[in-house]
């Protein structure tokens, strides 16, 4: 509470304008602190893109980068995706997980039943583009999150997301052109499974997209245009 009356302060007081990395988190200022101060500025993303070889096309490669933490929707994401595969053995699918937190073991039970899904364990920073270039798609499954970084980094080495609309990410991208969204339920993921493993959406634009949209809104070059436009004005 001390915490939250001195940061009220300096809000109030000393404070003409105050940045907020989305849409969602301008909102919180005003839940929050009742201060309607808040200016969007999108965090930036270092651009570390390198051109990489085509995955298996046979093969649908979704990655799940983040705490395992039940906030995050993995376990709904390992739930659906169980059921799924149980309905559809045939599945091109497969599911690799990298994240740490309290809720380890359970993620282990959790997916130790299906073969389809692999988990590495933790990640040191150097190793996440890495992981998330193996992938066909990233995904994002949170009940509620407000921009997640992970969700930048795949588009800045140009991964399509699949990811929760509870996020604040994705106001700033176009459903169906540069993501695809769902709400974080069991059944609109099954559905999310079967439109993939039946090529619904066309992946090589989705790529393209991604990329782009990480240049127009997350780039180093683009926050600093903004920055200087913010100090100008």
């Amino acid at each position: 509470n001390l915490k939250r009356i001195r940061k009220y302060i300096v809000y109030r007081l000393f404070c003409n304008q105050i940045i907020c990395p989305s849409e969602l988190s301008k909102l919180d200022l005003i839940d929050y602190f009742k201060i309607n101060k808040g200016i969007k500025v999108l965090n930036p993303m270092n651009d570390r893109f390198q051109v990489i070889k085509e995955s298996n096309a046979n093969e649908i490669l979704l990655s799940y980068l983040g705490r395992i933490d039940k906030s995050k929707g993995i376990f709904l994401l390992v739930e659906a995706f169980n059921l799924y595969s149980q309905q559809n053995i045939k599945t091109r699918i497969r599911l690799q997980i990298a994240g740490s937190g309290s809720e380890e073991n359970d993620l282990l039970k959790a997916i130790k039943p299906n073969n389809k899904v692999n988990y590495i364990g933790g990640l040191t920073y150097d190793k996440v583009d890495g992981f998330l270039r193996k992938g066909t798609h990233t995904i994002i499954p949170s009940y509620c999150d407000n921009l997640p970084t992970v969700g930048i980094e795949s588009l800045m080495n140009g991964i399509p997301l699949l990811i929760s609309k509870n996020t604040g990410l994705t106001l700033e991208l176009e459903e169906d052109v540069s993501c695809i969204t769902f709400n974080p339920k069991t059944n609109e993921l099954i559905e999310l499974f079967n439109d993939l493993d039946n090529d619904k959406y066309n992946y090589l634009q989705l790529k393209v997209n991604a990329r782009k949209i990480y240049l127009e809104k997350f780039s180093v070059d683009s926050y600093c245009e903004t920055i200087v436009k913010l100090i100008e004005n």
